[in-house]
């Protein structure tokens, strides 16, 4: 059923694309905050937070924001947000409190975005999903996206070791991004 609907296929290659270079991304995240732009741990804190703040955020808004915009609109849009917050994340430069800055809105816009995506995108699979398979292709989805994210990890700890870190994150970041191809070349943009 996952595979056999253009539907579920997409939502599936988005997230297995999603988690895989965000399995590399989060592998590296804190070390390249601590060791390289030199934050302390209640700066590291401080972002946690933000970026928990914006999940909640996103989990206030995303049934409002669904009621607005289209739900194709309102998902695209999520992970494009989510996307273009990662890619700030690498990006990063200048002075510590600029540095901080930036971090923190990539947590807090970021965060925020991927759960708009996220939210609507189980609630799209419950929909179209008969409830004699929501079990099984729930599993399946879960068992694909959380299969990538340790290889993901695992190939990024690798490529840090070889370009470093800041371009590996960029890499993840990029491939984050690319996520979004899977929702665009798919039924789920013209989705109402």
């Amino acid at each position: 059923m996952t595979f056999g609907n253009p539907l579920l296929r997409a939502l599936a290659a988005c997230a297995a694309t999603r988690n895989f270079f965000g399995g590399a991304f989060a592998t590296l995240y804190t070390l390249y905050v601590v060791r390289e732009l030199a934050m302390t741990p209640v700066a590291y804190g401080v972002l946690v937070t933000m970026g928990g703040v914006g999940a909640l955020l996103g989990a206030l808004i995303a049934a409002r924001v669904a009621r607005r915009w289209t739900l194709g609109k309102v998902m695209i849009g999520g992970m494009l947000i989510d996307g273009c917050m990662t890619l700030l994340i690498p990006l990063v430069n200048g002075p510590w409190l600029v540095g901080l800055a930036m971090l923190v809105i990539s947590q807090l816009i970021g965060d925020c975005g991927a759960v708009l995506y996220s939210v609507n995108e189980v609630s799209l699979r419950q929909t179209i999903v008969p409830q004699r398979l929501l079990g099984r292709v729930h599993a399946s989805m879960n068992f694909l996206i959380g299969s990538v994210g340790p290889i993901g990890a695992i190939v990024a700890g690798i490529l840090s070791e070889v370009i470093g870190v800041r371009l590996t994150l960029l890499i993840g970041a990029c491939g984050i991004c690319c996520s979004l191809f899977w929702l665009l070349c798919s039924p789920i943009r013209n989705l109402k």
